[in-house]
């Protein structure tokens, strides 16, 4: 601009001044040959520099390129632009550009800007440019960690992402997902369809359902769980997509989200499944062995009682019972889906039902009443429970219920303030029954001793005269 154009701009001032003050946006004015004419407040608060420091200076001597930014020099990109525009008499929109401001200490802080110039013109001849500039920093070092970070998961998860146009089939997305369907790079074209080809017929359907749920607005994320089918492989590929609908910048409705390859998970999950049901095929077996061990053993000690007195009978009888006893504990423990816990309600009656078959209950005329709380046990304090019960029905068999005469059990078993507690409750107990571990020394005492101690419980028993009933309880930690 020539001395003269600038004395005419410069007298212009307050009108100019004016102008910059009304924008809603960072702006400076500048001569053809980059010398700062004016700065609004915008301006000067976007960049910590005042008027008075800029104004008649070369712009890049207030603001200069930092020595260690790499690519295109921003001057020579400025130059083109003000050169364009006041070729052109037209605005010229300059490509989003880096150029950092110098801190006070020298050193540099990352910016971004977007910039363009508009010719200002004075009698049909371009004087000056109006540069008009935003400051896009946040938005860009934004963008960039989000990228960032998607790089780090699709490396580090096997995701992918994917834009879906389900009106035109239209499917970008990257390489990776054509791997995961069985394709080469490039094999394939931009549309959808040939990965549609490869889900699993059962699964397609489904696939379509939940397309169709996102574009309808019926779900804010869609969820595809599939099969992938590659010719020539003989297992399934698994896939896992989510993505929800969004609008695009070009007026189109997209399906966007990300791919992630769960075969690994899957066949690894298959893997323990099959694990699992092995362990539990050689848990069924190994029982069913000890059963039949146990059964070969307590017919032994039938055989071997045959021909013996009366008290060796008894004692033969009594291990006998004891075999029968652990076996029905053993049996029953595996009847549960899980190992790790057992329903008691069910495992108590079925114990009971044991002993009854054994001592003859129908004939003997026994009531047998229950009172249990829905209550799982871990196996661990099942079985030596188990065992002590078997022990308090043979105590109440032998002692409790005089042959020829009729009676009732009472079962309980309940949960209160943090301990469980186990009953047998014997109406019209015989004279000299004894609770096994309270005031015996029997082999059944020491046994339920020995059981109890395990569950760190207490025995007790207590005699109601007036009642004619025994009750035999053990009470341990929950």
């Amino acid at each position: 601009m020539t001395t003269d154009r600038h004395g005419e701009l410069s007298a212009q001032s307050p009108q100019v001044t004016a102008m910059l003050e009304a924008s809603l946006e960072a702006q400076l004015v500048l001569s053809l040959d980059l010398i700062v004419l004016a700065q609004n407040s915008r301006h000067e608060k976007m960049t910590g520099v005042t008027s008075d420091q800029v104004v008649g200076s070369f712009v890049f001597d207030i603001w200069p390129q930092n020595p260690n930014q790499q690519g295109p020099s921003t001057e020579d990109i400025v130059r083109d632009s003000i050169k364009l525009a006041a070729e052109t008499k037209e605005p010229h929109i300059v490509p989003l550009q880096r150029h950092d401001l110098q801190r006070p200490d020298g050193s540099y802080e990352s910016r971004y800007w977007k910039i363009s110039h508009s010719p200002i013109c004075m009698g049909g001849e371009v004087v000056a440019v109006l540069q008009t500039s935003a400051d896009v920093t946040a938005t860009i070092l934004r963008d960039q960690q989000q990228s960032a970070q998607k790089r780090a998961a699709s490396l580090g998860a096997g995701i992918s992402f994917f834009e879906y146009v389900p009106e035109t089939d239209y499917f970008d997305r990257g390489t990776s997902v054509d791997e995961m369907f069985g394709y080469e790079p490039g094999e394939v074209g931009p549309l959808a369809k040939p990965f549609f080809d490869r889900v699993h017929l059962d699964d397609l359907p489904g696939v379509h359902a939940q397309v169709a749920a996102a574009v309808a607005g019926e779900v804010e994320v869609a969820q595809f769980d599939y099969r992938v089918v590659v010719p020539g492989e003989e297992a399934c590929r698994h896939v896992r997509a989510l993505g929800e609908m969004v609008d695009g910048s070009d007026g189109e409705r997209k399906l966007v989200g990300a791919f992630m390859d769960r075969t690994d998970d899957v066949r690894l999950h298959e893997d323990l499944q099959r694990a699992v049901e092995v362990k539990e095929a050689l848990l069924h077996e190994m029982n069913h062995r000890i059963r039949n061990s146990l059964a070969l053993a307590s017919a032994m000690l039938r055989v071997q009682a045959s021909g013996h007195g009366a008290e060796t009978v008894e004692v033969l009888e009594g291990a006998r019972q004891r075999i029968n006893a652990i076996a029905a504990v053993h049996g029953r423990l595996y009847q549960d889906a899980s190992f790790k816990t057992i329903e008691m309600d069910r495992f108590l009656h079925d114990l009971m039902d044991d002993q009854c078959s054994s001592y003859d209950c129908e004939i003997r005329e026994l009531q047998v009443y229950y009172d249990v709380e829905p209550l799982a046990l871990a196996t661990e304090k099942a079985i030596p429970l188990g065992m002590i019960f078997g022990e308090f029905v043979t105590n109440a068999f032998k002692y409790g219920l005089p042959e020829g005469k009729a009676g009732r059990l009472t079962v309980r078993l309940r949960q209160t303030e943090g301990r469980y507690e186990l009953s047998l409750t014997n109406t019209g107990a015989g004279e000299v029954q004894r609770a096994p571990g309270v005031t015996s020394t029997g082999v059944g005492s020491k046994l339920v001793t020995v059981f109890a101690k395990q569950l760190g419980g207490e025995l007790t028993a207590v005699r109601d005269e007036e009642k004619k009933a025994y009750t035999a309880s053990v009470s341990f930690p929950v």
